[in-house]
């Protein structure tokens, strides 16, 4: 399978639906596995096709490292605690699926938890992409049209974590967090939530470096 495939699935899915709202597509997978790569080809080739496709990158709506960080019970307490997921839904990705337009500013924190006003300002959308981890969670998985799981290894999306840095820390500082709360959270969603099983499709991304 290849990105052509994967816009031509959604497309023939959407052609099922009403057209008056917005369809609304999850490309989950763990850290490192891609995901943005993915998302940012997949919206080239739905654009390219006459779709008004966006992409929405679920990292700006992170909780404070202070909530979302615990030292007694890393794993688990990141998995419950990463993102304003209610906040996403209710203020952005609801209203923008259900009307295919939204007019929002917010403030928000992100990754390094630093305040950051951010302006989503769409109009007349046909595909609305949303991109991160933990999006198929049980709890969230009614939300979406159509579902992608990004399948990679641990063991190749820690290579691309340490190349791309994302956070400017040392590549000791990465391997730890990775072995020590983020790869462990997400055995904990692959636990709990069998996200792969709800995927209306699995892309295997496991080549270097992506």
């Amino acid at each position: 399978m290849n990105i052509q495939d994967l816009a031509d699935s959604i497309l023939q899915k959407q052609s099922k639906l009403s057209i008056d709202r917005g369809f609304l597509v999850a490309v989950s997978g763990i850290d490192g596995s891609g995901k943005g790569y993915i998302t940012e080809k997949l919206i080239t080739a739905l654009n390219y096709q006459n779709i008004h496709a966006i992409s929405i990158n679920l990292d700006a709506w992170h909780k404070l490292p202070t909530e979302r960080f615990n030292s007694e019970n890393p794993a688990q307490h990141f998995y419950d605690n990463a993102f304003h997921f209610d906040d996403l839904f209710q203020k952005l990705i609801l209203p923008l699926k259900n009307q295919r337009m939204i007019n929002l500013t917010t403030v928000l924190t992100g990754i390094a938890g630093i305040p950051q006003t951010y302006n989503y300002q769409f109009e007349n959308v046909d595909v609305i992409v949303l991109e991160g981890i933990f999006l198929l969670k049980r709890s969230l998985q009614y939300f979406y049209d159509f579902k992608i799981w990004i399948d990679c290894s641990f063991e190749t999306a820690l290579e691309r974590a340490i190349q791309r840095n994302q956070e400017d820390i040392s590549p000791e500082q990465i391997i730890e967090d990775y072995q020590k709360i983020y790869f462990p959270a997400q055995k904990t969603h692959l636990a709990i939530d069998n996200p792969k099983s709800s995927a209306d499709i699995i892309y295997m991304n496991d080549a270097k470096f992506v």
